[in-house]
């Protein structure tokens, strides 16, 4: 991703499964922070300022937190971005491949070092 690819609208409507969660890290580095990484499989470009990351209460079946995406740019199509509150700290103790495409926000949902759920959430699908 860069800004020399922007988000051209296709018109079509995301559908469930577009975007999946590839991995998330949820217990990083004493001070570094979570981080997801998403994959849009779709063969069109997808914006992300109308995505929101949260988790999932198990108990009551309802999402807990989520956070949006406040950014204009979009995923490429076959393509993946990492979104974390702290992009710098992750360039230093883990292995990345591109760094244009990694999205630093202000925050992100809190998950449960032991276990829970994340999920992605586009906009239309909960308002």
């Amino acid at each position: 991703i860069s800004s020399s690819e922007p988000y051209q609208n296709t018109g079509d409507t995301i559908q469930p499964n577009d975007i999946i969660i590839n991995e998330t890290l949820f217990n990083p580095y004493s001070g570094g922070s979570d981080f997801v990484e998403l994959y849009n499989r779709t063969n069109k470009p997808i914006a992300l300022k109308n995505l929101f990351l949260a988790t999932w209460n198990e108990s009551s079946q309802t999402i807990k937190t989520k956070t949006n995406i406040p950014t204009e740019l979009p995923i490429q199509p076959k393509d993946y971005i990492v979104i974390t509150t702290d992009t710098t700290f992750l360039k230093s103790h883990y292995t990345v491949k591109n760094p244009k495409q990694m999205i630093q926000i202000k925050s992100m949902p809190t998950y449960s070092n032991a276990k829970g759920s994340v999920i992605a959430l586009y906009n239309e699908f909960f308002n």
